[in-house]
């Protein structure tokens, strides 16, 4: 218990979307305690009751352990903070504010209940800085199948072949079943995740959101290689030829793993057609467009940069791309190219300049001269 505790807080230190494992706890603590009773009807209700005080206690420990991690890792800072020195924005947090005591002391360091306010408030959408593009369309409330799309874009192909195994080896293997524990705390958190995001958030800008889920199903196609399975040559050899193929794609990508896009959506080529933002375009090929630039001889470019480094410390000499296109040689990051409001870190690497949203729509029109890493459209237009 109390290692889970310390995990728990580790984990919502790092991102605030572990909060949701604690309503996962208590639904499956519920469904155990259901089932329980359900196939013990002949105990004495004091043992019914006596199992549920148990977990209940034991929820209670792990919560409260998870609660001193997360102060700890704020050095206890502002902690315990009358409700009234709140000013929340999420519709949410004003909610569950209305029916407490204003006097009540959070026993949460006031910076991180503040930041999850202001995380839950973008969450709601309808922010234009946080525009959602799927399949060529933008959209300020995003679309309840956002996951399910970027999922099945964004992996390798042998990934699915081997959840679909796993998936019929735990419904199908009834000798080896695994118990209702193990089963509850894979499935569960894997499923609410997908469903969380999927329906009750409007801004999905990149499956990262979803990255939880990824330690679970790899859980889950463990189950494959139970002994029991491997008894089968068939799953045994199809088992090996999925693995060696995973490992071989992994390798070809290296190191483009952000960009990356399987075979079946059209390849990384076509990775702007579905997705962009952090699913494709983080600002991580500075290195690659400085390549570009040494082997062509090209000493200055017009930067549309989408990102914060400073690019003069990859060694490449710039100034930014002016909204219509001129004389000379341009680099335009692809999140701008479909239309992502951001900022382009100016020449003196001291300020940041808003764009909005299809600031750099000219570009479209014309035909790039290359394409660096998938993310970087290189326009030579030195002959205007």
């Amino acid at each position: 218990m109390m290692l889970a505790g310390v995990a728990l807080g580790l984990a919502q230190l790092a991102k605030f979307t572990a909060l949701l494992l604690y309503p996962i706890f208590i639904f499956i603590i519920l469904i155990i305690l259901i089932r329980n009773n359900n196939h013990s009807s002949g105990q004495p209700t004091e043992g019914k009751i006596s199992v549920a005080i148990r977990y209940i206690g034991e929820f209670c420990i792990i919560t409260l352990v998870s609660m001193i991690v997360i102060n700890a890792g704020y050095l206890f800072s502002s902690s315990f903070l009358p409700l009234s020195e709140y000013n929340f924005s999420s519709h949410f947090l004003k909610s569950a504010a209305s029916v407490l005591w204003h006097r009540f002391p959070v026993p949460l360091p006031y910076d991180y209940l503040m930041g999850f306010d202001t995380q839950m408030s973008i969450a709601a959408g309808g922010i234009p800085f946080y525009v959602s593009y799927l399949m060529g369309e933008h959209s300020l409330t995003g679309w309840w199948y956002y996951y399910v799309v970027a999922f099945f874009v964004k992996n390798p192909e042998p990934l699915f072949i081997i959840i679909l195994l796993a998936g019929a080896a735990w419904l199908g293997n009834k000798k080896e079943r695994p118990d209702q524990i193990t089963v509850l705390c894979v499935w569960v958190p894997a499923i609410s995740y997908v469903i969380y995001f999927s329906f009750c958030t409007h801004i999905p800008i990149g499956i990262r959101y979803i990255l939880p889920v990824f330690p679970l199903l790899f859980l889950a196609s463990g189950y494959l290689l139970n002994p029991f399975m491997l008894e089968n040559k068939t799953i045994k050899t199809l088992l090996a030829v999925l693995a060696v193929v995973y490992l071989l794609i992994g390798l070809s990508v290296f190191p483009r793993y952000l960009s990356y896009f399987n075979i079946v959506s059209g390849g990384s080529q076509n990775g702007s057609f579905w997705l962009i933002d952090s699913n494709l375009d983080w600002g991580q090929n500075l290195p690659g467009l400085k390549k570009y630039m040494d082997k062509n001889n090209i000493r200055e470019i017009k930067l549309g940069y989408f990102g914060r480094v400073d690019p003069a410390l990859y060694g490449i000499k710039y100034s930014l791309a002016e909204k219509e296109p001129r004389e000379g040689i341009y680099a335009i990051s692809i999140n701008y190219l479909v239309g992502r409001p951001y900022y382009l870190l100016t020449e003196d690497a001291k300020n940041l300049l808003l764009v909005d949203m299809n600031y750099f729509e000219n570009y479209r029109k014309l035909k790039p001269s290359a394409i660096v890493d998938h993310t970087i459209y290189i326009y030579d237009m030195r002959n205007l």
